[in-house]
């Protein structure tokens, strides 16, 4: 037969596995928890910066589409013919094409001997400051564009 000192030994083992359990338990849900939690957040941020971008890349073509009756569109004969083979008539389309051009493209129109989107702007569009804010930019597409987008909203407002 067992002795009283052999059941509670016994007693307490189990007693100690059923804690261990129990903590053990608790802390794989809340290290599970925590992961879900950050994902989650990590997820929502996400989205939130792209909602964000999404709402400014929309107000801007907003305020290009209120802007459009202030500026000139290149005469048929004067549009600018980009290396790429595209051709632009205004400062919007201006600013759409360099968002997306080839470095090597971008750098034909506009190196240390050649300033082709300033001089056509100043020549045909008749926008003179703008010119000037374009052959003092520094030499990439992004620079340029922003420019562009700069003085269309402040001729807009």
């Amino acid at each position: 037969m067992a002795t009283k000192t052999q059941k509670k030994d016994s007693t307490t083992k189990k007693a100690a596995k059923k804690a261990t359990k129990k903590v053990a338990k608790k802390t794989t849900k809340k290290a599970a928890k925590k992961t879900t939690t950050r994902a989650t957040k990590k997820a929502a941020t996400k989205s939130t910066q792209e909602q964000a971008a999404k709402a400014a890349a929309s107000a801007m073509k907003d305020i290009i589409a209120r802007a459009r009756d202030h500026f000139r569109k290149a005469p048929k004969e004067h549009v600018f013919f980009i290396a790429d083979g595209r051709t632009i008539q205004d400062l919007r389309e201006l600013a759409e094409a360099l968002e997306d051009m080839a470095e090597h493209v971008f750098s034909h129109h506009v190196n240390d001997h050649r300033h082709d989107f300033a001089n056509w702007v100043h020549e045909v569009l008749q926008e003179r400051a703008l010119a000037e804010q374009l052959r003092e930019t520094h030499r990439h597409p992004d620079h340029h564009q922003r420019v562009i987008y700069r003085h269309i909203v402040r001729r807009a407002w």
